[in-house]
Formats: structure tokens, sequence, C-alpha cells
């Protein structure tokens, strides 16, 4: 027996078919000026582009919340290393992940936060 999936009637992550799918190549509600395909691909290994027809451009609710929570601990990584490398300039980072998406001049050091 085989299955037949709809793509565009499915999840892209979860494969599920729900009512509710939102575009992922649309805006991303928490942050307007991005698109939820770039926080997919983001955290994920996902090579997504619109002109795809063979992979699904959609993604429910339930996954769109999980992408939520893991953008936020993406970018508290993002926001730690940036600090690291402001704090400890001289220091070479090779054995720590790169990212080309956050500088320091983007940081806002917590409060509080005190170096010894």
């Amino acid at each position: 027996m085989s299955i037949i999936i709809d793509l565009k009637r499915v999840c892209l992550i979860c494969l599920q078919t729900e009512e509710l799918l939102r575009d992922i190549f649309t805006p991303d509600e928490k942050n307007p000026e991005m698109q939820i395909s770039f926080k997919i691909a983001l955290c994920s290994k996902m090579k997504l582009n619109p002109n795809n027809k063979r992979l699904p451009n959609k993604i429910c609710k339930s996954c769109l919340d999980d992408l939520q929570i893991a953008w936020r601990f993406h970018q508290k990584c993002e926001t730690a290393l940036a600090i690291f490398r402001t704090i400890l300039p001289d220091q070479d980072d090779t054995e720590i992940l790169t990212s080309d998406q956050l500088t320091a001049a983007k940081i806002k050091v917590p409060e509080g936060l005190k170096i010894k």
C-alpha cells in the first residue's frame, strides 16, 4: 500500500495535513523583516527555495511554534557568542562556531553582566 502526499496540503516539517498552514516564503509574524523559510534554514540544514516544487512550502502552527522556540535559542547562542568575541577580542575562536549573522555592534550586553 502506498501513501500519496499532497505537497500543497502538508507541513514541510511534520508532514501532517492541517487545515491552517502558513506559506514558509511569507514574512514571519514575530520578525516581519524575515521570511519563515530563513528561520527554518538557519535552524536546520534545509536549503529552501521558492522555485523548488519538490518540497512542501507550508508549515503548520505546531511546527511554527517549535520554530519560534528554536529561533529564540539560536538568537541566544548568537548573542552569547558575540559577547564573548567582544570580551575576548584577541582569543582564537576557531573552535567556536562562527556566525555571519551578528556583529558586536548589534549586541546589547545584558544589564548586570560583569566580567572578571
